[in-house]
């Protein structure tokens, strides 16, 4: 990434080095209440700004070609699948995976 790409911010922060967060499960990072780490928008303001202070490079995602404006709701379902899908799915040929 280099500065002026479009980017949306990653929702869930975590510290990055606890055992979930290398994972890729930040939202079940063991150790964010104790080092006060609060995402914008989760539990401190800051998530409808027009410019946010983004402390990792990996709470970045980019957006390529996709315009922003017209493709903001992305951010929330694409958390909604990172955050609730579970590593295994039920066994059945009625399941739906959005990737």
């Amino acid at each position: 990434m280099k500065i002026g790409d479009s980017v949306a911010v990653y929702g869930p922060w975590g510290c990055g080095r606890c055992y979930m967060c290398a994972q890729g499960m930040e939202n079940y990072c063991e150790n964010a209440a104790a080092e006060g780490i609060t995402p914008p928008g989760l539990s401190a303001p800051g998530s409808m700004a027009e410019y946010i202070l983004v402390d990792d490079s990996r709470h970045l995602v980019p957006l390529g070609d996709l315009d922003p404006v017209e493709n903001v709701s992305l951010t929330d379902a694409g958390s909604r699948r990172t955050t609730r899908s579970k590593p295994h799915s039920p066994s059945s040929d009625r399941v739906l995976r959005l990737w």
